[in-house]
């Protein structure tokens, strides 16, 4: 009986392209660059600070997609 809403596909679109382009700028070292002002190897920690968040919004808008087992029991 749980009455969840899908999310939006932009949000998934979101969380997807977020999560590559954090990922190529911390491997790249770009945020090493923008992030020079909190020590050495920061940008490291804020970028995978990124990938985590921008992971978790694409799976929660995979996990909001899936139908629940009420969902299958009606069917």
């Amino acid at each position: 009986m749980s009455d969840k809403i899908p999310l939006p596909g932009t949000f998934m679109l979101l969380g997807l392209l977020g999560f590559l382009i954090s990922a190529y700028w911390t491997f790249s070292g770009r945020f090493n660059l923008w992030f020079a002002w909190a020590g050495q190897d920061a940008g490291n920690s804020f970028g995978f600070g990124f990938m985590v968040v921008f992971l978790v919004m694409f799976i929660a808008s995979v996990a909001s997609m899936t139908p629940s087992f009420d969902e299958l029991d009606k069917r």
